[in-house]
């Protein structure tokens, strides 16, 4: 679904069928954020966020002033920290879901393309040609990675600085497989 011209929920796959038309089916690989993401930083969080804003209003509904004006004051309260409370979770948990749905990387054999949808009207892409790709790292700390398997990749530009040339790939599923399998698609182009 395209709302705005930067919010472009298919523009992975369509962008995947152009390189794919080009390159070959296997030497093109998609890839996004492994769904612990979802479960960790989406779907726990709500459950928590739902749980503590039901004992709030719960809280509010059974406190009872024998003032009614005081009643009406604490339901405009409870009400105003609910609405600002969603508000701001609200925005955060779309940033998430914005971060899980619509970030992805494109590998093909000349080039790493990562697209990162920093919010509703901005988009960036990151692209590094083979030609110039100094390494490829993968970062795996953690019990919680060890046990569901997933870490971050790093890729690094020949000649450039660690904060210009490179892209950093978040919460991906079987790093060290996923290495391979790029290795093994960017080695297409050094056999040109």
């Amino acid at each position: 679904m395209k709302i705005l011209s930067s919010f472009d929920t298919n523009l992975s796959y369509d962008l995947y069928e152009e390189y794919t038309k080009k390159y070959g089916k296997s030497n093109v690989l998609l890839f996004f954020r492994y769904k612990i993401y979802l479960i960790l930083y989406i779907l726990i969080p709500s459950f928590l966020y739902i749980f503590l804003i039901s004992i709030w209003l719960y809280i509010g509904y059974i406190i009872d002033f024998s003032d009614d004006s005081l009643n009406s004051i604490k339901f405009y309260f409870f009400l105003i920290i609910f609405l600002l409370s969603f508000i701001i979770y609200g925005w955060k948990l779309l940033k998430k879901l914005m971060d899980y749905l619509m970030d992805f990387t494109i590998v093909t054999p000349d080039d790493i393309i990562h697209y990162d949808q920093t919010g509703m009207f901005t988009r960036d892409s990151v692209s590094i040609s083979v030609r110039k790709l100094k390494t490829i790292s993968v970062e795996k700390n953690g019990i919680l990675r060890s046990i569901f398997n997933y870490g971050n990749m790093q890729f690094l530009s020949e000649g450039d600085s660690s904060s210009t040339g490179d892209i950093h790939i978040f919460y991906v599923k079987d790093p060290d497989n996923l290495k391979l399998q790029i290795q093994n698609v960017i080695s297409i182009y050094n056999n040109k």
